[in-house]
């Protein structure tokens, strides 16, 4: 008898334990659904939120026709052509240099690299805007009084510059994407072509390099596919002199300087992003699925052998130079500079009489608590939101048999192809309808699920590659020996990935803390500020010296997170 009631008893568990599951997955993906439903809503709609207007296709024949549009669209492949430029030109030779030869100070490189990932862009931007601005910028000025000139050299404001600083900005993330695939090269192959006469160049160029293209044209697509989303860069070197992408057309669209927000336009814009990310994406996973077919790593002794650069190597290092003297040295020399001085000026003598840390020591009379509470609330609670909804998104489609687990991966990625700030309007309309029902619209809460939503593809493709290395057996034992589907995972599977929970935590808490792009959108009043959004709002406000002075703070935490979370993953590495 008792043996008869230990299966129903177990049919329960698993029942409540697929419903503990499923029903926390589903509703995540039916958040990035209506969100995305939304944009579409809006384009089809006139007027402000909750309003009852007809369907109508007003919003895209307003667009259309409107040269405006065209001028966006030329400016968005241009701004995206030139980053890809600057990104390959600084990437290839920085990741071949990084992972296949013998070059000298790889550790301080590799923290430098961190640093420049996890610094927020809008804060380079600033700090170029302060070099190179044509009217106040320290290298024009400087220039104008050494060469006598009457006009400023260089001028920061052009689709050019923007996407420069744009590629320095991105360049890291392809190092990262790329330096698996050219760290597991398999040395045979490079040999062999020594072998037939090749010289190290024709190697790399004619073995190392296809060998590695899969991982290069994805990593590249995935730059061009972002490149229509960011909006921070845009934003502080482009819209002051209205020079617009969709990303920054869409802010002006819904935060207009005067007027009522245009809604309908935004969601018109969103949608033709939406569309330019979604063909990205599919060339991007069609590129990651066919990239089997170039694996080179089998079992047979593989040890992969570094390159000597021999009298090449000081020149390598150079090279090294001349990517991070613009994309961090340069940009946070002068943030320290303009916060250590009481208005701008070029460095000299006399100049240095008035340096003070005054504003270091006065950052409380300008920096409130509740950025600070609220960026706290942030960094803590969405990380630990989107790390639980991945694990058990990321077991379904990995370690379960539930029908639709590939929609359920599919619906997971989507974010990656849709731009943040279109997830805070969407979001934010949403809000506004229904406010009198559900009041988050002006509150942290509303930042916090727009962190949730655009960060889930990150935490989905980190527990899925941790999941996809436990074997099925290890659970299948525990369920074997009893325990239910709560059991297993959380003494089982769990500990297993501990490692990888606490490093995807710890990158989502940086991400978190560095993001402005969704918080300047939905920040209504100091309720729910940030810190990164009073940096921007003093920045508007042509406070320079307090918006540099937050800015040197948030460059040094950012350092030291990525200092934490370097000693955390070596530990990790040692048990």
């Amino acid at each position: 008898m008792q043996r008869s009631l230990a299966w129903p008893r177990q049919r329960i568990d698993l029942d409540i334990g697929r419903l503990v599951l499923l029903g926390p997955a589903y509703l995540t993906c039916a958040l990035i659904l209506l969100l995305l439903f939304v944009i579409l809503w809006m384009s089809l709609h006139t007027g402000l939120p909750g309003e009852d207007t007809p369907l109508t296709l007003e919003n895209f024949q307003k667009a259309f026709a409107d040269p405006f549009t065209y001028r966006l669209l030329l400016d968005t492949l241009t701004f995206a052509f030139m980053t890809l430029a600057t990104v390959v030109f600084f990437a290839l030779p920085m990741t071949l240099l990084m992972e296949r030869t013998d070059l000298p100070y790889k550790r301080l490189f590799e923290v430098l690299i961190g640093i420049k990932i996890l610094i927020p862009s809008f804060l380079v931007a600033i700090g170029w805007v302060l070099l190179l601005s044509p009217r106040n910028g320290l290298i024009n000025v400087w220039l104008m009084g050494l060469l006598g000139l009457d006009k400023a050299p260089f001028s920061i404001y052009s689709i050019a510059m923007m996407g420069f600083v744009q590629g320095l900005g991105f360049t890291p993330i392809a190092y990262f994407m790329v330096a698996a695939a050219f760290r597991s090269v398999d040395p045979a192959l490079e040999e062999a072509s020594r072998m037939s006469g090749a010289g190290t160049l024709q190697t790399i160029l004619r073995v190392t390099l296809p060998t590695t293209l899969p991982a290069t044209v994805a990593a590249f697509i995935y730059v061009g596919m972002v490149t229509f989303a960011v909006f921070e860069i845009p934003g502080i070197i482009g819209a002051p002199l209205r020079i617009y992408v969709f990303s920054t057309a869409i802010y002006r669209a819904t935060n207009p300087d005067t007027g009522l927000p245009a809604y309908g336009l935004a969601g018109a814009y969103g949608s033709i992003v939406l569309i330019l990310g979604l063909i990205l994406s599919y060339f991007y996973l069609r590129i990651i699925r066919a990239s089997h077919k170039y694996a080179v790593v089998t079992g047979k002794g593989y040890r992969p052998r570094l390159l000597e650069l021999g009298k090449w190597k000081w020149p390598a290092v150079g090279f090294m130079a001349l990517y991070f003297i613009p994309a961090l040295l340069l940009p946070f020399l002068i943030l320290v500079w303009v916060s250590l001085i009481p208005y701008l000026q070029v460095p000299s003598m006399e100049a240095l009489a008035s340096v003070s840390l005054a504003r270091y020591f006065q950052i409380g009379d300008f920096l409130a608590l509740r950025p600070i509470l609220n960026t706290a609330f942030l960094i803590t609670v969405a990380p630990t939101i989107v790390i639980a909804l991945s694990a058990i998104i990321s077991w379904l489609v990995v370690k379960s048999q539930v029908s639709g687990r590939q929609v359920l991966d599919t619906v997971a990625f989507l974010p990656h192809t849709v731009p943040q700030i279109l997830f805070a309007v969407s979001l934010a309309y949403l809000a506004l309808i229904f406010r009198d029902y559900v009041p988050i619209y002006g509150t942290v809460i509303i930042i916090l699920i727009a962190q949730v939503v655009a960060n889930i593809s990150f935490g989905t493709r980190t527990m899925n590659s941790a999941l996809i290395q436990l074997h099925r057996e290890l659970e299948e034992a525990a369920r074997m020996a009893g325990a239910s589907l709560a059991n297993t995972m959380w003494n089982i599977t769990v500990p297993l990935v501990r490692h990888a929970v606490l490093n995807g935590w710890i990158w989502l808490a940086l991400l978190s803390f560095r993001e402005v792009t969704m918080a300047i959108t939905l920040m209504t009043s100091e309720a729910n500020a940030v810190l990164t959004t009073q940096i921007w709002r003093y920045w508007n406000l042509g406070r320079m010296s307090e918006a540099a002075t937050l800015g040197v703070v948030i460059f040094f935490i950012m350092a030291a997170f990525v200092a934490i979370a370097r000693g955390v993953g070596n530990r990790i590495a040692e048990r």
